[in-house]
């Protein structure tokens, strides 16, 4: 049988039922009377495609379908669909095949299951291959009513921040019903299921060769593709209070949920800039277009800085000549890499070397960033648009994304080495977060690895600056 899902195979694992009658689910989506464009109100809208009413919710600045997406087309199922069910009967696994009845209800309580290319309205080819380029920037609609689309990881990852983090965002998003073992609290449930929100998600599971994990996993879509065969998909399980994203094969079948508006990372503000729009003295933070501030050094040497959340980063790499030391370089002792990449430091002197009122960034700084801007893609979103090796923005004609999403241009500068060799400029950059600690982005990969160890004594990195 097939791994489903990399960081999520072990679901079935978790399976206790097939089907259920309670439960908060798609209760609006009973077509037998068909609605039009007059049944739209405050919390419900009509997709004219096929007559069915769905309720909406508005957190934060996103508005979400409040159910899955039960849109019938070629290539979506119903749970049970066309093949067997994995069901726990007294501690051990099964395998059954659900009634018609079955199967239909479950249409109407959890939405339909689609695989990525089908939900993305994309030929089926993309389910083997990367389509970046096949995917609108400004919002895909795929499969979604008008004037709603399939929400890509940073809506996701906006939302699960809206509702309280990671940490706790499932519990807050899942259903009062219809989750194995999980209620509100005060319902004796050994899982908590608030529904805080009004999202009501539902455990719709999720197939290929069989399906599983209906009343225990809810896995839905996002638009965002990892590499070919790989997209990320948005998981919440009924005995864990948390929320998480994952990497999955896109031929399995899982829920959609649709936002409204344009799709977009963030607010839309409507100016929907992009690194290109940079100048000397403006740069495209996520969609607007900001002043760079600036700060100066001990060595009198300027440096742009940006917002980013709530955090005050310098948008190049420190260029600061410790007097008295030879513990920073220049990469290949060649003044014009200084002057692009900024120097190259040991820790002992990096940790000394920002300007007053500044502090080398830490492993916290990263993190508060990653909260903001998403861990994965994350170096797809930092890497400046320009100076990495076969990596650029979207339409570059790159094999790899480096879009500089929020003004940070964060460059592959390399790293050297105490016993005077230098390695891999152009091809990635390494910044100090503390001792025996960095952070590492390398042009082929769209994530950010935090490394450690000892061996890092003998380095010399580049360094980022925080305002404290």
């Amino acid at each position: 049988m097939k791994n489903f899902c990399l960081a999520t195979a072990l679901f079935v694992a978790f399976l206790y039922s097939c089907s259920s009658d309670d439960g908060g689910g798609n209760s609006s989506g009973n077509v037998t009377k068909q609605c039009t464009t007059a049944d739209n109100s405050a919390m419900h809208f009509c997709d004219t495609r096929d007559g069915r009413l769905y309720k909406y919710v508005e957190i934060g600045n996103q508005v979400w379908m409040a159910e899955n997406l039960n849109y019938e087309i070629e290539g979506g199922k119903c749970y049970g669909e066309d093949g067997e069910v994995v069901f726990r009967y007294e501690g051990d696994l099964t395998y059954i095949t659900l009634s018609d009845k079955e199967i239909q209800a479950n249409c109407e309580k959890y939405g339909r299951l689609y695989d990525w290319s089908t939900a993305m309205a994309l030929g089926l080819s993309c389910n083997e291959n990367e389509c970046e380029n096949q995917i609108q920037r400004s919002g895909h609609q795929g499969i979604c009513p008008k004037g709603w689309y399939i929400p890509n990881y940073m809506n996701w990852h906006e939302l699960i921040t809206l509702v309280g983090g990671l940490d706790s965002a499932g519990k807050h998003l899942k259903a009062k019903k219809g989750w194995y073992e999980c209620g509100p609290a005060g319902s004796g449930s050994p899982y908590l299921c608030e529904d805080t929100y009004g999202f009501s998600a539902l455990p719709g599971g999720g197939g290929f060769d069989v399906y599983y994990g209906d009343a225990s996993s809810g896995i839905w879509w996002s638009a965002s593709e990892d590499v070919n065969e790989y997209a990320y998909a948005q998981s919440i399980n009924n005995e864990r209070a948390n929320a998480y994203s994952n990497k999955s094969y896109k031929d399995v079948l899982y829920s959609i949920r649709c936002i409204k508006g344009d799709g977009s990372n963030g607010s839309n503000n409507g100016e929907n800039c992009t690194s290109a729009d940079n100048t000397e003295t403006k740069y495209c933070s996520n969609g607007t277009l900001k002043t760079y501030g600036s700060v100066q050094d001990a060595g009198g040497n300027t440096y742009k800085t940006i917002e980013i959340g709530d955090q005050v980063w310098m948008a190049e790499n420190l260029n600061y000549d410790m007097p008295y030391t030879t513990a920073d370089v220049c990469y290949d002792d060649n003044p014009n890499n200084c002057a692009k990449h900024g120097r190259l430091y040991e820790w002992e002197t990096a940790d000394i070397a920002c300007p007053y009122g500044w502090h080398v960034s830490n492993s916290t700084d990263w993190d508060k960033l990653f909260l903001h801007i998403g861990y994965i893609k994350g170096g797809q979103y930092l890497k400046a648009s320009e100076g990495w090796n076969d990596c650029g923005p979207f339409g570059s004609g790159n094999s790899y994304l480096c879009e500089d999403t929020y003004g940070f241009s964060a460059l592959p500068s390399g790293y050297g080495h105490i016993n005077g060799s230098f390695h891999h400029i152009g091809d990635r950059g390494n910044w100090w977060i503390g001792h025996q600690m960095d952070i590492e982005m390398r042009y082929d990969d769209k994530e950010i690895s935090v490394g450690g160890g000892s061996s890092l004594d003998n380095l010399k990195l580049s360094v980022r600056c925080v305002q404290n």
